[in-house]
């Protein structure tokens, strides 16, 4: 088998694609905007947040994946969800979150008292896999973190660089919530980079749609061009 086509299997296989490589394609989504409750105030496009300019965080790097859900619960109780609560709705892909001030002491704080510099670490302990995670702004009032990738320290494959990502939760008007990813990265000389957008963007729309299930709601096809 020639090196490139081994090095996109295994770049599947690494990235936990293979739970939703199938099933994603058939997840129902509605459109953003075709309601009032599932259009975001955000224009993408821009990339400034709350007055927060992610993609110059990202280093210029581009927004290559916007995934969305609204969902019957609370604007806090979804903010929770998103911020911490990942084992609930990751389909077994996150079995353990750590929130860290310090990683060194290993001693864990609440969602709710994290700070810019902290950190999270999403396990799959069977596995053995660890993501590590770095906020480089939180705003609980808001509802808006934006992380880094620690390249170093996580021990799964992620063929790209300058990795960004923003999160947001909404009110969607009639008191559940709109809750949108977004993942900004280079592409580096590996191949799999090539096809990095597609694998996350399926993969996190799976798990979002695992989140509709768990709390009630709808994936949502996002307005930006993918």
């Amino acid at each position: 088998m020639p090196a490139i086509y081994r090095a996109i299997i295994q770049g599947i296989v690494l990235l936990g694609f293979t739970p939703f490589l199938f099933s994603c394609a058939s997840i129902p989504m509605l459109d953003e905007g075709s309601r009032p409750d599932i259009t975001s105030k955000f224009d993408n496009e821009k990339g400034i947040l709350h007055g927060v300019n992610v993609k110059e965080m990202a280093k210029g790097a581009p927004l290559r994946v916007v995934a969305m859900v609204r969902t019957n619960i609370s604007p806090e109780e979804a903010w929770k969800a998103s911020l911490y609560d990942l084992p609930k709705w990751s389909a077994g892909v996150i079995t353990d979150v750590d929130l860290l001030r310090d990683s060194s002491s290993g001693n864990q704080i609440a969602y709710t008292d994290l700070l810019e510099g902290d950190e999270r670490h999403c396990l799959n302990k069977p596995k053995g896999d660890r993501i590590v995670e770095t906020f480089r702004y939180i705003n609980h009032d808001q509802r808006l973190y934006v992380y880094s990738l620690d390249l170093e320290r996580t021990n799964i494959f992620f063929p790209a660089k300058n990795h960004t990502g923003a999160v947001t939760v909404e009110s969607d008007g009639r008191g559940g919530s709109l809750v949108t990813f977004r993942a900004y990265f280079d592409k580096t000389w590996n191949p799999v980079s090539w096809i990095m957008p597609p694998i996350f963007r399926s993969n996190l729309n799976g798990a979002l749609l695992e989140f509709a299930k768990v709390y009630g709601g709808e994936v949502i096809r996002s307005k930006f061009s993918q």
